[in-house]
C-alpha cells in the first residue's frame, strides 16, 4: 500500500486549506479528501497555531493558545503548557516538557525543557550521582572526625 506524506494547514482543531500553518500527516492516497485532525496522535488545543513547515512527531500535546513558529521540529511525546510562544527554527527533543517560552533558533530537551547542551550535562551527571554522594559522605566523615559537635553544626548549616 502506497503512503504519501501530505502537509495540511492546522489552526486549533480544524485542518484548513491554504499555505499558512501546517502540520504533517501520514495518510493513504485514497484519503486525500478527508478533513480533520491529523491521525498521528497529536493533540492540539483551542486557539493554538502552528507555523509553516513545522513538523510534530506522534503523541505530542499542545495546550491552548500556544503559538509555534515556522520551521520548528518537535519530537515525539512532547508536552507544552498553554499560552506559550515558541520562536521560529526551534528544535524540541522527544519527551520534553515545555513550560516556558522558547526563543527563536533554540534547541531544548528534558522536563522541564532546558537548553540542550545543559540537559546533556545534567543527564550525564545523573548517572554519577550515587558515586558522588558516597564520595562526599566519605569526605565529610574524614573532615569532621576530629571536630567537636558545635563546630560540625556551624559548618553544616
Amino acid at each position: 500500500e502506497e503512503l504519501l506524506l501530505v502537509l495540511f494547514p492546522l489552526l486549533a482543531h480544524r485542518v484548513l486549506a491554504g499555505d499558512d500553518d501546517i502540520a504533517p500527516r501520514l495518510i493513504d492516497l485514497d484519503d486525500l479528501e478527508r478533513e480533520g485532525l491529523p491521525d498521528n496522535l497529536i493533540q492540539v488545543a483551542h486557539n493554538a497555531t502552528i507555523g509553516s513547515h513545522t513538523v510534530i512527531a506522534a503523541q505530542s500535546g499542545i495546550s491552548g493558545s500556544t503559538k509555534i513558529g515556522d520551521r520548528c521540529r518537535i519530537g515525539g511525546q512532547v508536552g507544552m503548557v498553554g499560552h506559550l510562544r515558541v520562536g521560529d527554527d526551534v528544535a524540541i527533543g522527544a519527551q520534553s516538557g515545555v513550560a516556558n517560552d522558547v526563543e527563536t533558533g533554540t534547541t531544548v530537551s528534558g522536563s522541564p525543557a532546558r537548553p540542550h547542551s545543559l540537559w546533556k550535562r545534567i543527564e550525564a551527571a545523573l548517572t554519577r550521582l550515587p558515586e558522588l554522594y558516597r564520595r562526599v559522605r566519605k569526605l565529610e566523615t574524614a573532615v569532621f572526625a576530629n571536630t567537636d559537635e558545635d563546630s560540625k553544626r556551624k559548618t553544616l548549616s
